[in-house]
């Protein structure tokens, strides 16, 4: 499967052909996956059919802007320190603004 928008176009048009359940044996895949191919096309077109970024839409232990700048410049400085070690011997105290 090079391209799997064109695969999954075709699994639409012949579910939509031929029902849920044929297109599922025809394409060897399973029912649900053939639904939810079929669900996607139906609310959002051939735009549907295109795969979904399965990135985190956020990451909870990011620093933030302004703290992230010395803890960079720490790493640089302490190669050799885990985010462990850092956080412990230096902890947020030491990243005080003024």
């Amino acid at each position: 499967m090079k391209n799997p928008y064109s695969y999954r176009l075709a699994l639409v048009d012949y579910a939509r052909a031929h029902g849920i359940k044929a297109a599922a044996r025809a394409f060897q895949t399973t029912v649900p996956t053939v639904r939810k191919w079929l669900r996607r096309y139906q609310a959002q077109g051939a735009k549907g059919l295109q795969a979904l970024s399965r990135a985190p839409h956020r990451c909870p232990h990011k620093v933030g802007g302004e703290i992230e700048k010395p803890v960079l410049a720490l790493r640089r400085h302490l190669p050799t320190f885990s985010a462990q070690r850092l956080r412990r011997d230096f902890g947020p105290g030491v990243f005080v603004f003024n």
